[in-house]
């Protein structure tokens, strides 16, 4: 602990001869540390950590797990961005319309331990898709799993219980 005569050479120096003195401080100290403060630390703590993952949408906020789709198309873009990444495709349907589709997909780090890359599906290629549909009825699903012209299969969600 400093003397008060080093606490004041030492605000001196620092050019904090305004700042709070040592009896101040201590006084802050001692509620700070007291067992009656410790609770709400630890509820705020608890609330502030939480909130990112209350931000994240489940599945079934977005898709509808009756909606079981598969699709064949030619992809038209990747996009590698956090939270999801995505594979937009052009699909036809019955009638030869072509709609573009957003494939929302893993996070780019669970895909990369998946084998996925930036470099391994690219605009063009023509893929087949499994996934869920939106609930709003939008050109979206969740995908869940994407095969190669190859016949390479690579998972692109979580599965879906």
């Amino acid at each position: 602990m400093f003397t008060r005569s080093e606490w004041t050479a030492a605000r001196h120096r620092c050019g904090l001869e305004h700042s709070l003195n040592p009896e101040d401080i201590m006084k802050i100290h001692q509620f700070t540390i007291s067992g009656n403060t410790r609770p709400l630390a630890l509820l705020i703590t608890v609330l502030v950590m939480g909130t990112p993952g209350w931000a994240h949408h489940s599945f079934d906020a977005e898709f509808d797990r009756n909606k079981k789709m598969s699709v064949d198309g030619t992809v038209t873009k990747v996009e590698w961005i956090n939270p999801h990444s995505f594979i937009y495709m052009d699909i036809k349907d019955g009638s030869g319309k072509v709609t573009n589709w957003a494939v929302e997909g893993f996070p780019v780090g669970m895909a990369r331990r998946n084998g996925i890359s930036p470099s391994f599906i690219k605009a063009g290629d023509v893929i087949h898709m499994e996934g869920y549909g939106s609930k709003d009825g939008s050109n979206r699903m969740s995908g869940r799993e994407f095969t190669m012209p190859d016949g390479v299969k690579k998972p692109f969600g979580p599965p879906v219980y």
